[in-house]
Order: structure tokens, then sequence, then C-alpha cells
């Protein structure tokens, strides 16, 4: 997942949460099968305003529109000069049009040689967006080998301890 697929997701499930209480205020719970209580509401509003609060950076990250689909983009003055003409090379770049048909995710990285400039523009927002259960598995993974070596040193040194130095002849 990346910070466009991230952003979307997220603010999807912030405007959700507005449906969700709405439904909940109504006594209609086809979203919650299992809910019969409705004090649930003021605990939905607390939960959009801590994902609102916690993905605020996400939210307001602009991403352009000649990103996700440069051939409909009809601006090219208001892009920054330096990236102007490289981006009206493709815009009439057809191969490049039938490559963004399918992913523009991997039409980015496949066209990243021929133009550069643009790419330099776009490669930060189809990093990987992190999560945190990743980012605690990583480290888990790291404790969990230091812990494996630290065991392995530890049965080396009681190995070396057993053994006793042959003398000289």
């Amino acid at each position: 997942m990346n910070f466009i697929k991230a952003k979307g997701i997220i603010s999807s499930l912030i405007f959700k949460f507005d449906l969700y209480r709405s439904n909940i205020n109504r006594q209609e719970l086809s979203q919650f099968s299992n809910l019969k209580i409705l004090i649930f509401t003021d605990h939905i509003l607390q939960l959009k305003k801590d994902m609102k609060s916690r993905f605020q950076d996400l939210l307001e990250l602009q991403i352009c529109n000649w990103i996700l689909d440069p051939f409909s983009f009809e601006f090219v003055e208001d892009l920054e000069p330096h990236l102007q003409k490289e981006f009206i090379d493709l815009k009439h770049d057809c191969e490049a049009q039938l490559v963004f048909k399918h992913v523009y995710e991997f039409a980015w990285i496949k066209l990243k040689d021929t133009y550069p400039q643009l790419w330099q523009q776009v490669k930060l927002l189809l990093l990987f967006f992190p999560s945190t259960y990743l980012v605690e598995k990583g480290f888990s993974v790291v404790v969990q080998l230091l812990t494996k070596q630290r065991n392995r040193l530890d049965i080396c040194n009681k190995l070396v301890a057993t053994h006793q130095a042959q003398d000289s002849h």
C-alpha cells in the first residue's frame, strides 16, 4: 500500500463514521448486526476524531491530479516550470498512455527513466505506507534474531569453558 491508496482508505473510513453514527441514531443497524445498545454513537464520534488526529498528515496530503491521470490534466502552466516541458512530452506519449491504462503506480515506475523530473515529484507518494503492524513485526524479528544470536553465543561460551586446553609436548 502506498500513500495515495492509504489516503483514500483512511478518508473513506472517516466519512463512514458519520454514516454509521447516523444509522445508529436512526436505529438502522444493518452494518452492525450484533449491536443492540445505542450508546456506541459517542464511541464512533470519538473514534472518528482519533482517526482524523492520528492521520492528519496523510489526510492533508495534496495529491496532484496530474499524478493520477496525466492525460486528462489540462493546466500545464500550473506545474512548476522545470516540470512543464517533460510533462508535455508525457502527455503526448502514446505508449505511456497505454501503460497508464493498467495501473498508474507501475506506469510511473516503468517511465521513471524517461521522465526523471516528474518521477522525482511522484516517487515519494508511491512509497509503501508502513502500518504499525509491519513496523512492530520488523522489530519483533530483529529482537528474535538478537535473542537467537545471544543464545548461540552463550552455548559457544559454555562449550569453550568445558573443554580443557591441551598441553604442548
